[in-house]
């Protein structure tokens, strides 16, 4: 390989995880803000137990944790492909 094909590759690699950030911080804080307004919404209207705010919560960490998954995913399979020299979409 040249250093001119992998220089290529770090360059498409740098504007992926550009574009994977992007994405989990739209996902993550879009997360943070409906979790936050339901609970500040469930817990002005009633008294609601605490473990329903903490479910409420745990549900809106998982979704966050679930979108990280699918980004690493996205760039390892990504990465893999272009270090292979394979066609990248199948």
């Amino acid at each position: 390989m040249t250093t001119n094909n992998i220089s290529q590759i770090e360059k498409k690699l740098k504007n992926l995880r550009k574009i994977l950030w992007f994405c989990f911080s739209g996902v993550s804080i879009l997360s943070i803000l409906i979790g936050t307004a339901i609970l500040l919404a469930n817990s002005i209207n009633t008294n609601p137990p605490v473990q329903i705010q903490i479910f409420i919560a745990m549900i809106f960490l998982v979704l966050i944790a679930i979108s990280a998954i699918v980004c690493l995913v996205v760039y390892f399979i990504y990465k893999y492909r272009l270090e292979n020299d394979d066609e990248i979409f199948l």
